[in-house]
């Protein structure tokens, strides 16, 4: 549950949405991602005795899955960068942010040094990991009718050495992803490997953008106008250096892949695409199974991941620590 904002940033939220009132990209919206039912949102715009954005936060802040996270990934969906900066003054955000650092997620370039690496040193911990694990984009999948929902696809730098991206999003997720490649350090040419998970548009939607990357889409080889094939069909590894390679991983499409990552600051991490939709599809099987072209492949391909990851970053929600190293639950 989110403790209440401070009065000075909720007041500051609360003007920046009232002044895009006819761009769709308001309170109004707000509402939806919350998860209030459009008669609810219409009905407080004609009976709120203040402002309908500030009767929304004041009821959302009771909620058990209120959180400085969640309306963050709001504000991202919602593309308001200014309601990001306004959110990221509070003395919330900066608790949370700690509590980032010290899982050991990188916190983008803010000119500081890391909070892990002063607890490392504290602890005399050595050697310092050789990449890290910075969220691009989120993903996430919300249905909105009978077959139909509103989606993306995540998206991953693992900073390193040579540094790589998996999965792009959408088109339209291009603004945000060049926006946390800048903040995390790294401009778009300076990616050495792009790995799409599978050719789905929400996560190959900006390969154009990393031009001087060498591509895995599926099985897939090339960079520039030069192609490769590789044996990904018999189960074959490909290894872009000692610490990341890409493993065949079919079943939610034919031709599906992973990305194994050692020695980050999570330890090994499998960027597995929508090999898992999200956390949640370990004890809701329906949510990966409803999507896959080949439910035994993908089952197989699942516990291999689970047998290997530290933690998962899903194709559709939140990176998750896997806690079944010994394989995958019996459904």
């Amino acid at each position: 549950m989110l403790r209440v904002l401070e009065k000075p940033i909720k007041a500051d939220l609360v003007r920046s949405l009232n002044r895009t009132l006819l761009s769709g990209n308001d309170w109004r919206r707000m509402g939806e991602m919350m998860g209030y039912e459009s008669a609810v949102i219409s009905r407080l715009s004609q009976t709120a005795t203040c402002s309908p954005a500030e009767e929304l936060f004041a009821d959302w802040e009771t909620k058990k899955e209120s959180s400085i996270e969640a309306l963050m990934t709001m504000f991202d969906r919602m593309e308001r960068d200014d309601l990001r900066q306004i959110l990221e003054k509070s003395s919330l955000h900066q608790q949370a942010a700690q509590s980032m650092s010290e899982l050991g997620l990188l916190t983008p370039v803010t000119g500081r040094p890391q909070a892990t690496a002063q607890m490392q040193q504290i602890r005399g911990v050595q050697p310092t990991p050789t990449y890290s694990v910075c969220v691009l984009l989120e993903g996430y999948s919300d249905p909105t009718g009978p077959g139909t929902q509103n989606a993306t696809g995540s998206s991953t730098l693992f900073k390193g050495p040579l540094n790589v991206v998996v999965d792009t999003g959408t088109p339209w997720d291009k603004r945000r992803i060049l926006t946390r490649l800048r903040e995390f350090g790294i401009g778009p040419l300076e990616v050495g490997f792009v790995v799409c998970t599978h050719g789905h548009s929400d996560h190959v939607g900006n390969l154009n953008l990393f031009e001087n990357a060498t591509m895995i889409v599926s099985y897939d080889v090339s960079k520039g106008h030069s192609y490769t094939t590789f044996p990904f069909k018999t189960d074959s590894t490909y290894k872009i250096n000692e610490y990341v390679e890409v493993i065949p991983t079919p079943g939610h499409t034919d031709c599906c892949v992973s990305v194994v990552v050692q020695d980050t600051n999570l330890g090994t991490v499998v960027a597995a695409g929508d090999l898992f939709e999200c956390k949640e599809d370990l004890q809701q099987p329906r949510l990966w199974m409803d999507f896959s072209e080949h439910i035994d492949q993908q089952m197989a391909s699942r516990e291999k991941v689970l047998r290997i990851a530290d933690w998962i970053i899903p194709g559709h929600g939140q990176m998750f620590r896997n806690n079944q190293q010994s394989g995958i639950p019996s459904y």
